[in-house]
């Protein structure tokens, strides 16, 4: 799907056409301008992401959808940040840091749900190599609940849940013609789906006189469901065909079509075409935006949910409509404030109101208590930014809280830097830094002590610290110095150790990843030159075998050191010289993956059954078919082991990788034979191996001869059919 030059406004048509030419700097570009200014074509944004990958670009897809997700967290609205990850799933199924962060995502929006965590064990969302997968199941588990409707597609219709045993994992559904059917929980993810209650199927099978009352009085009404429920788009004779027998009978239904149609030809909801069996379509339905935008806050489940309709809004509001969206909601917030007792929801609901009320002052008479009144009352309130998933308020009162308790603050703030309020600690920190520099130095050195406890806090203090936020001097620390603390503390989360879950570890991984090969940038080389040989020395140590670090991120980095120090005896080891790594591409790893579930799930089950077969054909001393089918079924579980070990060596192949200045792993490169003939290979892995098309392993003869050469390099190989000499003419990425 093309979104269409045409439709879209100016920057976001810029962005397609860049997309189109492949000139993918201007694409980061455009994107993080878009980025910048709001996400509320949110759809917009996922399309541009699927245009990309399909190009081949999947991991630069996800790593430009990952630049949205960070405001809808601080925002709380877990669920667009989870539709955000979702789809970078889909283009990178086996991507750590996504998974780290759909695991948060998950938390936050299920956690409460009783079948979380059985959804996580079956789903099996931590471990799984394929992620997408995973989330398929655990969508489908999560929705499993008591009084749930569902349908089993194979013939047995519409069920309902009536009992869940989640720790022998089966579930007990009623079916029309099939009553406390027993089911185990892992095969309900595969026969069924969910139906919400007012489904149309759900009516048929349970509600016959509401479906029969609804075909009385309102056909169009009636219909339109069905288009809603199964699928917006049927024919008259598929309609007819769901309605009569149950709703209707064969005689009703002229009646019932005939009254029904004339109406919906001047429903603007409703497009039909002519003929004989004409198509309904069910078009999307047209609402003015502040229309939509109340409806959206009154269907929140939860004063976040609420707020963050609110904060859409403002973003994009039209002062000219604004009445018709900030009158009701103005009024329902006066209400939910005056109804909770929940600090928390009290603090969000207030500063949106203020917020508010500066947008749309024409508001009339409706107050609320002060927001310095309702600081001086709150008891704990480091506690209540902790617990406040909207950072941007929590900053927005920090001059609330110097205002409030002009004694007690700069102790506030210094607790603020040894929370969680990830938000607030560059602020702190620059109000404390006025007025207080040993405070900024005890947390420190506090943070330093609960280090294991304090993750993130002690990243981010070695982190400014290196990148000159905060003197190295203050805290006691060089820059070489916290560079060391930062690659022992990715090796611990890299190896999922500690005192934290291993979904925060691998989240909190990702960042101190980034911190050290992104916003160090060159800083890092000077970082080496500091260090002097010895101490670089001790550094290539916690980075040669470093669990948070992929090969080709180590190599990237001993290179660095490497460059700047020469002489030392540090042997780089490059990808394709690591004889424990099978490196592949994502759809070379699917392909493995789908020939071991094979081998496993269909193969092995088999010579099973030729095992049980033979068995009776008697004496099994001289029985050659039993012989053969035990000597195939060793042979099969030989190789399905073997295919589990290799599994584990596995590494995709990610574009940043992959060296273009020599022959490496992901390349494609151009040779001229000694005759003068062009041949053009494309280097991958084992898995991914197809001569025809002219991908060869890079443990294969002729790329082995070839890795590490540069263009313009004559290089002589011995290949099996003899010695060939090869000039090499061009080296391109080919991921």
């Amino acid at each position: 799907m093309t979104i269409g030059v045409e439709g879209l406004p100016g920057t976001f048509a810029s962005l397609e056409e860049s997309i189109k030419l492949k000139d993918y700097d201007k694409v980061e570009e455009l994107w993080m301008e878009l980025a910048l200014d709001g996400t509320d074509k949110l759809d917009i944004f996922i399309e541009f992401s699927d245009q990309i990958a399909k190009a081949g670009e999947s991991s630069r897809s996800t790593l430009l959808l990952l630049m949205l997700v960070p405001d809808f967290i601080s925002a709380g609205d877990y669920q667009k940040a989870y539709n955000v990850l979702r789809k970078a799933a889909d283009h990178t199924p086996g991507d750590r840091d996504v998974r780290g962060q759909v695991l948060e995502c998950v938390k936050h929006l299920h956690e409460s749900n009783p079948m979380f965590t059985k959804a996580m064990e079956l789903s099996k969302l931590n471990d799984s190599p394929d992620m997408r997968d995973a989330l398929e199941a655990f969508e489908t588990f999560i929705a499993i609940a008591e009084g749930a409707f569902v349908y089993h597609e194979a013939g047995w219709g519409v069920g309902l849940i009536t009992e869940i045993e989640s720790e022998e994992d089966t579930i007990y559904i009623d079916f029309a013609s099939k009553r406390n059917h027993r089911m185990g929980l892992s095969a309900m993810g595969k026969m069924l789906k969910s139906l919400h209650p007012d489904h149309i199927r759900v009516l048929i099978a349970f509600d016959i006189d509401r479906l029969k009352e609804m075909a009385k009085a309102d056909p169009p009404a009636l219909i339109k469901q069905v288009l809603r429920d199964e699928g917006r788009s049927m024919n008259i004779r598929q309609i007819k065909a769901l309605l009569v027998d149950s709703a209707l009978t064969t005689a009703g239904w002229t009646k019932f079509w005939s009254n029904a149609r004339a109406k919906l030809k001047r429903d603007p909801a409703i497009s039909i075409t002519s003929g004989n069996n004409p198509t309904l379509e069910l078009q999307r339905e047209v609402l003015t935006y502040e229309e939509t935008m109340v409806r959206n806050y009154q269907s929140g489940r939860s004063i976040v949910d609420m707020i963050s309709v609110i904060r859409e809004y403002l973003d994009n509001k039209s002062d000219d409509q604004a009445d018709r969206f900030f009158a009701p909601v103005l009024a329902d917030l006066v209400t939910q404030f005056a109804g909770t007792t929940d600090t928390t929801d009290q603090f969000l609901i207030l500063m949106t109101f203020n917020q508010c009320r500066k947008a749309f002052p024409q508001a009339g008479e409706l107050n609320m208590i002060s927001l310095e009144q309702f600081m001086q009352e709150v008891e704990n309130i480091v506690e209540l930014f902790e617990s406040s998933p909207m950072e941007d308020y929590c900053r927005e009162s920090l001059p609330i809280v110097q205002k409030t308790h002009p004694e007690d603050w700069p102790l506030i703030f210094q607790q603020v830097l040894l929370s969680g309020c990830t938000g607030l600690w560059e602020s702190v920190y620059r109000e404390l830094f006025k007025i207080d520099k040993d405070l900024i130095e005890v947390a420190f050195r506090e943070v330093t002590r609960l280090r294991r406890e304090k993750p993130e806090n002690f990243a981010w203090f070695c982190r400014s610290g290196i990148l000159g936020r905060i003197s190295p001097d203050l805290l006691g620390h060089s820059r070489v110095e916290l560079l060391e603390d930062l690659l022992i503390l990715l090796d611990r989360l890299g190896s999922e150790r500690g005192n934290i879950s291993v979904g925060d570890a691998r989240l909190l991984a990702g960042k101190v990843r980034n911190i050290i090969l992104v916003e160090l940038g060159e800083r890092i080389t000077k970082i080496f030159e500091e260090a002097g040989q010895n101490r670089t020395r001790h550094l290539l140590s916690l980075i040669s075998h470093n669990a948070g670090l992929r090969d080709d991120q180590r190599y990237q980095l001993e290179n660095k050191a490497y460059t700047v120090h020469p002489t030392l005896d540090v042997q780089v080891v490059k990808p394709y010289e690591d004889e424990n790594t099978i490196y592949v591409t994502d759809d070379g790893l699917r392909k493995y993956e789908r020939d071991l579930g094979r081998l496993v799930g269909e193969e092995l089950p088999a010579v099973a059954v030729e095992i049980g077969k033979a068995k009776e054909f008697g004496d099994l001393s001289e029985n050659a078919e039993y012989t053969a089918a035990l000597e195939k079924q060793a042979q099969l579980a030989q190789r399905a082991e073997a295919m589990e070990a290799d599994l584990k060596k596995a590494a995709v192949i990610e574009p940043d990788m992959v060296d273009e200045t020599e022959v490496s792993i992901g390349t494609r490169v151009t040779l001229k034979t000694s005759d003068g003939h062009l041949e053009t290979y494309t280097i991958l892995g084992p898995w991914d191996a197809d001569f025809d098309k002219k991908i060869i392993s890079y443990r294969a003869a002729l790329a082995q001869g070839l890795l590490g050469s540069q263009q313009g390099n004559s290089v002589t190989i011995e290949l099996p059919d003899g010695t060939s000499t090869y000039e090499i003419m061009s080296i391109v990425s080919a991921v």
